[in-house]
């Protein structure tokens, strides 16, 4: 089923991003580039209208924590959104031109570690670049976040194949001086 109401996807956005006051998970990060698969795992905390918080417990980074100070203001620099706009309607029309920019297509529901969720596919329409991405992305019906991204791309002339997963997804604000322990 295709999505193409943006309007009504960035009202479900800007409605579901009003309520959450925050929330953390356990980020899993596994690129796969020509037989090679690097693997980076991290604690993502968010705290509506303060920060957006990275420990890297794994990978390339492991042991740097990012911290980016109101990162509504800093996601939508440059982006077609009036960056001055409430960070509601900005992810509203983030939401609302990706799915005005790609091909956005329900594909049904599925059990992801025991949360029922729906996939969205979202492959770029045919006059896009054939360095940009295509994306599957599965939602936790209850929940309302994603639970797993997964662009694909060609990097270096090779495919390559992404898998970003949200576990242990916790909801409500989390102010975090060390990492978690997992």
């Amino acid at each position: 089923t295709e999505v193409d109401d943006a309007d009504a996807v960035a009202e479900q956005v800007e409605s579901r991003y009003e309520r959450l006051e925050g929330f953390q998970a356990t980020m899993v990060q596994r690129v796969a580039v020509d037989n090679e698969t690097e693997t980076t795992r991290a604690t993502v905390a968010f705290e509506k209208g303060e920060s957006l918080r990275v420990a890297y417990e794994t990978g390339p980074k492991a042991g740097e924590v990012t911290v980016v100070e109101n990162p509504s203001a800093k996601l939508f620099s440059g982006e077609r959104a009036d960056a001055d706009a409430e960070p509601a309607a900005l992810y509203g029309t983030v939401a609302a031109d990706f799915v005005r920019d790609n091909d956005v297509v329900f594909e049904g529901t599925e059990q992801l570690d025991g949360r029922p969720t729906a996939g969205f596919s979202a492959p770029p329409p045919a006059a896009a670049p054939t360095t940009r991405p295509e994306r599957r992305i599965c939602f936790d019906v209850e929940k309302l976040v994603s639970l797993r991204i997964e662009p694909t791309r060609t990097e270096g002339g090779q495919p390559g194949n992404e898998t970003i997963r949200l576990d242990n997804v916790s909801l409500g604000v989390h102010r975090l001086n060390e990492p978690r322990a997992v």
